[in-house]
């Protein structure tokens, strides 16, 4: 038995009735359902596989599956829908007379939900007609309006299409060359001991190759099968057997979060790896694994810049076999952004540094002006000398820095793209600061000439006249 069942629940909540009783005509024809959350199941054998996917919208998860199911039928090797929260997004792979599903949940922990399902391609493809024909009745029901809107034509179209038989036999995919060795790929960072290794298998291998073949399914080629190891210094080997690029995503959250617990002084910072909780003391520096009586010397930005390092060897390995590759580029510069991150907590450049702050020079005594006679004015003219483009200003976005010594000096000014200082005499830039970071906002220190920038998550004080930072602080919500 194969049955696909839109939820229901939709009709029951007042704000959606609401929503869609008002509908005028015009609005009818610009509505696209994507408002109208609710659960997808997809049983098989009287099994809900879906169970697990949560909430989604609705209409676009049911177009989305119907539309798969035509690229299957046209002959596509592989395709993909997103049928739940997080988003769960279904993989359909033609195997003959059948079709493959697996469900995966991207949102932490990733995993596979469901694999290895085999379902009857035609079965399958009248399960998804009567799905949206049912939803579409639903639509309609509440909001006759709807009748020969741009939704119900194209649901009407998935239907009518999905009643015709497949046109196509789809390849196999993907296809593992005889002799083909497992893709090995081994990562160092810190001290010699703290090693990070993953191991691609020969599918693994096989699917990355394969990614130009399956442009509508982009999770697909990254679930092959492989293993993420950790060597700890004096420690156990600790591994993770699985879809390498899912555990990597979510070690790089894991690390994400271990560094903002350090900068907040959390008392008690926690990394999970697999089954093995890393707790990490920050009075002694010391880590302890679940299971393990003795504490290991290891700080966790070294053990957090150690994994974003061996992402980025991983996905450096994978977009050589893919060639080019979204989600592994977005996840190569995550771990990037991660590591950099490790560097500045490790090097103290997101901590008050322990150089002496430059004090503010002097105050010169100035003469004063010989009085003028009674009646006698001063003629002042005003000329333009210098004009510069720095982009819409922000609310003290424009400060001055006088030279220390001599005339001149610097207009510090501060907008979307950052901190730019010119010459007060030329106007040529002198220096900048926090490019593709902003907005940025400027301050003057209290009874100081420093100034302090605040911009996204950091907060910087500099020193007006070279732009060098004093010291940075990352806040706990953007500004």
């Amino acid at each position: 038995m194969l049955r696909i069942r839109p939820g229901r629940a939709w009709k029951h909540n007042p704000s959606y009735l609401g929503e869609l009783r008002t509908l005028t005509a015009p609005a009818a024809r610009a509505f696209t359902g994507a408002g109208l959350s609710d659960a997808l199941g997809i049983e098989v054998d009287g099994v809900d596989i879906a169970a697990g996917a949560g909430e989604a919208p609705i209409v676009p998860a049911v177009e989305e599956l119907c539309e798969a199911l035509l690229r299957i039928g046209a002959g596509t090797p592989a395709a993909q829908a997103t049928v739940g929260v997080g988003p769960t997004e279904l993989l359909l792979e033609p195997r003959g007379p059948e079709v493959k599903l697996t469900l995966v949940a991207l949102r932490r922990p990733g995993r596979v939900l469901v694999t290895d399902v085999l379902v009857d391609t035609l079965r399958l493809r009248k399960a998804a007609r009567a799905a949206a024909h049912g939803l579409l009745l639903d639509l309609l029901e509440v909001c006759p309006a709807l009748e020969g809107a741009p939704l119900a034509r194209r649901l009407l179209r998935l239907c009518a299409n999905l009643t015709k038989r497949p046109s196509r036999a789809a390849p196999a995919w993907p296809k593992v060359a005889e002799g083909q060795r497992a893709s090995a790929l081994s990562v160092r960072a810190g001290k010699p001991s703290l090693r990070g290794e993953v191991r691609l298998s020969p599918d693994a291998c096989a699917r990355l190759t394969g990614t130009s073949l399956v442009p509508q399914a982009p999770l697909l080629p990254l679930l092959g099968a492989g293993t993420v190891s950790l060597k700890l210094p004096a420690g156990p080997s600790l591994q993770i057997e699985g879809a390498p690029f899912l555990i990597l995503r979510d070690l790089l959250a894991e690390g994400h979060d271990l560094l903002r617990a350090l900068e907040r002084h959390e008392p008690m910072q926690v990394l999970r790896f697999g089954k093995s909780e890393l707790s990490f003391d920050p009075t002694r520096a010391a880590l302890r694994v679940t299971g393990l009586t003795e504490a290991i010397e290891l700080k966790p930005e070294t053990l957090v810049g150690a994994l974003g390092a061996m992402t980025m060897r991983y996905c450096a390995q994978a977009l050589k076999l893919a060639g080019a590759h979204a989600q592994v580029t977005e996840l190569r510069e995550t771990a990037k952004e991660l590591v950099e991150l490790a560097r500045a907590l490790g090097s103290g450049e997101l901590q008050r540094s322990n150089e002496t702050v430059r004090s503010p020079p002097a105050k010169k005594e100035r003469r004063a002006a010989p009085k003028r006679a009674r009646g006698q004015l001063r003629r002042v003219l005003y000329r333009q000398t210098v004009q510069a483009r720095v982009g819409p200003l922000l609310p003290g976005g424009l400060q001055l820095a006088p030279e220390p010594q001599g005339e001149g000096g610097r207009v510090i000014v501060s907008g979307p793209m950052g901190v730019v200082a010119l010459d007060l005499i030329t106007g040529e830039p002198r220096w900048s600061f926090g490019e593709g970071r902003g907005p940025w906002m400027l301050s003057r220190v209290p009874g100081g000439e420093d100034l302090l920038a605040a911009g996204g998550e950091l907060l910087t004080r500099l020193d007006p006249q070279t732009g060098t930072a004093r010291w940075k602080r990352r806040l706990s919500s953007p500004v």
